[in-house]
């Protein structure tokens, strides 16, 4: 599953559980964002669909180095999904992020205080 527009692109990649995301994501109000919303959401959902008896576990990635901006409506819809993530003991979050990008620093730290098992890369 794919966004795509001018400014950004993110990419949902099932065969290995990650969602990449690129660009400046600036749409406004919250029904802009509810086709991210929506492949968050996917992406759980296939996740979680995955386990079976021998995996136990399964961890969804969420890639941030190349996302260059995100504002505040999308930095709620990243707490949701960590919050959703959350809810499910089965389903670890992995974050990659740049240190180089100093809002995402800050992003990621917050995201953590959310969820203290989140890894972040």
């Amino acid at each position: 599953m794919e966004l795509k527009n001018q400014s950004y692109t993110i990419i949902y990649l099932p065969e290995n559980n990650s969602i990449i995301c690129q660009g400046s994501v600036l749409p406004n109000g919250d029904f802009e964002y509810d086709p991210i919303i929506h492949l968050f959401n996917e992406a759980i959902q296939h996740a979680l669909s995955q386990l079976n008896e021998q995996q136990r576990t399964k961890i969804l990635t969420l890639d941030l180095k190349a996302l260059e901006f995100l504002n505040s409506t999308g930095i709620r819809a990243m707490a949701k999904l960590v919050l959703q993530v959350r809810e499910h003991e089965a389903l670890s979050l992995e974050i990659i992020g740049d240190q180089a990008i100093p809002w995402q620093n800050k992003l990621l730290k917050n995201l953590q205080r959310l969820m203290p098992q989140l890894i972040l890369k």
